[in-house]
């Protein structure tokens, strides 16, 4: 997990020194979205496996007060939890995704694993996740530039601004 949230900061590092000198080209905001995208779907692979088939194993690890259920507010709780440098807006699109009948909840009844799954296969792979995710993050340019901005005054990034 620490590897992929260093290429995380690498290619926000990227994104935000070329930034700072003229507009972001767009293959480098797709590298960066994919290199979030991919550390979250690493966070709700639970047992390591590479399939996500964890539902029951990830809303019990976002639930905070045991109830079965894992609201919006606790799942971006147990996220900054789990990394402490991860904007709220990242947690959020995340679960915002996961819910899928937009009830505020994550339950057994949301499908978000069900809906992914290829047809040929059976499953929802690590690799599948990575691709939507890092679609769902493009779908909104500048949540990405706010990451970027919080990463920088978060510590994680400290750049000369000359990449």
């Amino acid at each position: 997990m620490k590897v992929a949230f260093i290429v995380v900061a690498v290619c926000i590092g990227i994104l935000y020194g070329k930034s700072k000198t003229r507009e972001i080209p767009e293959q480098d905001i797709q590298l960066a979205a994919m290199a979030i995208g991919k550390w979250l779907c690493m966070l709700s692979d639970v047992d390591g496996n590479g399939i996500l088939d964890e539902k029951q194993a990830l809303i019990d690890s976002t639930d905070e007060d045991g109830d079965g259920i894992s609201t919006r507010d606790e799942f971006a709780r147990s996220w900054s939890k789990k990394n402490e440098k991860l904007h709220d807006n990242w947690s959020l699109t995340v679960f915002d995704w996961v819910d899928t009948n937009d009830d505020g909840l994550l339950t057994m009844e949301d499908e978000f694993l069900d809906r992914h799954h290829d047809p040929v296969t059976g499953v929802f792979l690590l690799k599948d996740c990575i691709m939507l995710c890092t679609n769902h993050f493009l779908q909104d340019i500048k949540k990405l530039k706010e990451e970027i901005t919080e990463q920088e005054n978060k510590g994680v990034l400290q750049l000369s601004g000359n990449v």
